[in-house]
């Protein structure tokens, strides 16, 4: 008799979900970061990299400073400081993952005999590279790690909030390593240890000679293991520190019988791309085990990672706590929730409806890569938002958090219900906030407290969110705002829905005012958090100069670009000055 509501009922709410979800993902990828012509440092080096090595031209960029800033040599200043210089040759000082990446895009342009604007690239470079993989990693790591019997609807909701909840978001629309080496990571992960809980699939498990096939069945396993190994080994070429996370899972494959075949082909994986990176560096700056951080031509940057051993010494807590709760860069002012996760990942430690491997991978990427953080030198990361380096341990953190819930469900689920609510409530407030720093400026200088307050809120009433739909200024914003509404709306209703289709009424309204009241708690903290350092208080010139070159505004001390850049580059020939 209530079965046909009760269909009706679920497939209301799963349609909320993916409605809020689609709006929440459209706040996120139609804000357009690199509207102006102004080159922004970090994404713009590696772009003039692989321009100028697909153009034939060699690994020297002075070339193309002299396109987009032909008085540089005049001024004694590089067009973009943050460049490594070796024997005269100006030259990428990042890991080169995303420079490799991008060549194959600029052969197929000139092969479709097409010439895009430098931002106009950068923006579809950050989607390709950067956004749509973290789409998927966020899928794949939702799907692996929580339990499907004590998830309502799914585990989308948990995916889009894993990625938009967090700093995660903020870099997967611009051309940074960070959200491509955590995609990477994440995917090459689940590819090596399939499903979590301990209902996955049986295509998951390692096979056994019984079938007649083994020799397929090992090839199989190898081959697996190969996919996993060069989507670990990217990550690494994409963000080299995340070289331990790939030492972590071939450690814990190997001692793991039911995956030594994958471990080989992780191996050979990872070996691929360790060679593409040995010849990088021996190529670029003579040696297989030197980096272009050695030879940056910023005294101050050179100095910073000439510290300790590749940059890298002992953790220490002041930059674990830096990390987390600092007002400078702690990323829990940017999402709390993931407090939760800290936590979640030691239970799930000792959680049996994880298999083993999971059981360690959890807490030694969560736990273990932020100490590993701890103990870089830079951890700080210049201007930026969110603590970046600290991005790969993310995703592993959100998946604790969110088996919390899952926990509880087994002893009381009245309980368990109640604690996912919260759980959502905190997370959707959090990508409220997420989505409206990643639509201003994420360029936070180290010594500003309470960035968010001081500086996108600031830019956000100065300038205005980032261009929408080709619309800009307050447009931009309601525009902005109406698809976060519909986004938060849509997961809160369509959650609360999926609880009262299987938990009946008095529960599911008991589930929707906690996860209101929780989402509300979030937003309050923020706010108290923007308003502790006086909203009224007038900004220092460094913090304008923040605003400006977040909004990325042209900036007057670097001097004018007086011509724009087009890729790809003239080929063959030299390059014009």
């Amino acid at each position: 008799m209530n079965q046909a509501p009760r269909n009706g009922l679920q497939t209301a709410a799963a349609a909320l979900v993916v409605a809020g979800a689609l709006a929440l993902l459209a706040a996120l990828l139609l804000p357009h970061p690199y509207a102006p012509a102004f080159h922004p440092t970090n994404e713009s080096l590696r772009l003039y990299q692989a321009a100028t090595l697909e153009a034939g031209q060699g690994a020297d960029v002075a070339p193309v400073f002299d396109l987009v800033a032909p008085q540089w040599r005049e001024r004694g200043t590089p067009p973009n400081i943050d460049v490594a210089v070796r024997d005269d040759r100006w030259l990428l000082d990042k890991a080169p993952g995303i420079t490799l990446l991008t060549i194959p895009v600029l052969r197929s342009l000139r092969i479709a005999g097409l010439q895009v604007e430098h931002n106009a690239l950068l923006r579809w470079l950050a989607l390709l590279l950067c956004a749509i993989p973290s789409i998927l990693a966020a899928l794949a790591l939702a799907r692996a790690t929580a339990d499907p019997e004590h998830t309502p609807l799914g585990t989308l909701p948990l995916a889009v909030l894993t990625l938009l909840a967090t700093p995660w978001a903020l870099y997967a629309t611009r051309l940074f390593g960070h959200a491509a080496a955590t995609a990477f990571l994440v995917l090459g992960t689940v590819l090596l240890l399939g499903r979590g809980p301990r209902q996955h699939h049986a295509r998951d498990e390692a096979p056994t000679p019984t079938d007649g096939r083994p020799r397929t069945d090992a090839l199989r396993e190898i081959g697996r293991g190969l996919g996993a190994g060069l989507l670990v080994g990217l990550a690494t070429l994409v963000e080299t520190p995340v070289a331990l996370a790939a030492i972590l899972l071939t450690l814990i494959a190997a001692l793991t019988p039911s995956l030594r075949r994958r471990a080989i082909g992780l191996v050979l994986g990872g070996a691929l791309c360790a060679v593409a990176l040995a010849a990088w560096n021996h190529t670029l700056f003579g040696s297989s085990l030197t980096f272009g951080y050695a030879f940056k031509w910023h005294t101050g940057h050179l100095a910073i990672h000439e510290a300790g051993a590749f940059g890298f010494r002992w953790p220490s807590t002041e930059a674990l706590a830096g990390l987390f709760v600092s007002p400078h860069r702690g990323v829990l002012h940017l999402a709390p929730w993931i407090a939760l996760g800290l936590v979640g990942v030691v239970v799930a430690a000792f959680d049996r409806r994880l298999p083993g491997p999971w059981r360690v991978v959890l807490p030694a990427m969560g736990i273990g890569y932020a100490l590993w953080i701890a103990g870089f030198v830079d951890w700080e990361a210049g201007w930026s938002a969110g603590s970046r380096h600290l991005l790969p341990a993310l995703p592993f953190l959100a998946a604790g958090a969110w088996r919390l819930p899952d926990v509880l469900d087994r002893s009381a689920p009245a309980a368990g219900v109640i604690a996912r609510s919260a759980l959502v409530g905190a997370a959707l407030g959090a990508a409220v906030l997420v989505l409206s720093v990643s639509a201003t400026t994420i360029y936070y200088p180290e010594d500003v407290a309470y960035p968010i307050a001081r500086l996108s809120a600031r830019a956000w009433a100065l300038v205005g969110p980032y261009p929408i739909l080709g619309v800009e200024g307050a447009a931009a914003g309601l525009v902005l705002r109406g698809l976060v509404g519909i986004g938060v709306l849509g997961m809160a209703g369509g959650i609360t829905l999926g609880m009262l289709q299987r938990f009946g009424d008095r529960l599911a309204a008991t589930a929707l005012l906690v996860l209101m009241l929780a989402g509300g708690a979030a937003g309050a903290w923020s706010n108290h958090a923007w308003r502790s350092t006086g909203p009224a208080a007038p900004l220092s010139a460094e913090e304008v100069r923040a605003i400006r070159a977040g909004m990325e505004l042209r900036l007057e001390e670097r001097g004018p670009r007086e011509r724009t850049l087009e890729l790809p580059l003239p080929n063959p020939g030299p390059l014009a000055p």
